[in-house]
Parts: structure tokens; sequence; C-alpha cells
């Protein structure tokens, strides 16, 4: 955990894995790295939206981004490639 209250992961993917992307991300599962801006949703709730990870296929979502899930599906990365912190854990 970062000093600020975070969990921290501490990826960094390097700006060449996130080149041209709108919103990076490194997926949990496989470890790739996608556009969130070019996924396909297949579903929004009222608490999250779901789409299938273009890198491994699995079905993911966004609540680990809001604290209603545990583990998280992706990590969110900055246009350097490094994971970007969004809320304690």
């Amino acid at each position: 955990m970062s000093p600020d209250g975070y969990w921290t992961h501490g990826y960094d993917m390097g700006a060449a894995a996130v080149e041209g992307m709108f919103s990076p991300a490194l997926c949990a599962y496989c470890q790739g790295v996608y556009d969130l801006g070019k996924v396909e949703v297949l579903a929004r709730y009222t608490d999250c939206s779901v789409w299938k990870s273009p890198c491994c296929g699995i079905t993911v979502d966004d609540r680990g981004e809001t604290g209603w899930k545990s583990k998280r599906d992706y990590y969110p990365l900055d246009r350097d490639g490094r994971e970007i912190q969004r809320g304690a854990r």
C-alpha cells in the first residue's frame, strides 16, 4: 500500500505498450494491455458495465473501480503505461 492509502501493484508497462490508446488498461487475468475506449460493452447495469476482454476473452466489469468487488478485472494505466491509483482498497 502506498503512503496515501492506495493499493498499488506498481505496474509499469512502458509508454510503448499504451501508445495511441484513449484509455489503456492492463488485464488482471492475462496481463494483456487493451484500450477501454474500444471495448464493446455487452451490458450496462446500475452499478457497472460489462464487456469481454479483447486480449483473453474473459467477461469483465468495472465494479473493481467502485469497491463492489474485492478483485479488479483490470488496472487503468496512464499515458506512460503506469498504473493509475483511483481509490483506497
